[in-house]
């Protein structure tokens, strides 16, 4: 998948917590925003402006799509940030 500048991506959380079940934990974190594309494979997505961008390869993320009206209001999907893909 290829994304552009400005796109809204989830990112895949490698580092699971302690003492809760992968079953019931979120698989992915977000919404970020991608800066820009350093390659082939990578991106720099940040997830606001007083957060640190960090560089992410392609297969660690995911569109995030959220329906006009909650975009609007400023809210996030929670089904799309822990739901399996």
């Amino acid at each position: 998948a290829a994304y552009d500048p400005h796109d809204r991506v989830l990112m895949f959380q490698t580092k699971r917590k302690q003492g809760l079940n992968e079953k019931w934990s979120c698989k992915f974190t977000g919404p970020y925003t991608v800066l820009k594309r350093l390659g082939p494979v990578n991106y720099l997505i940040t997830r606001g402006k007083h957060f640190k961008p960090c560089v992410v390869h392609v297969d660690k993320l995911k569109p995030f799509l959220c329906d006009e009206e909650s975009e609007s209001d400023h809210a996030e999907c929670p089904n799309q940030e822990c739901g399996s893909t």
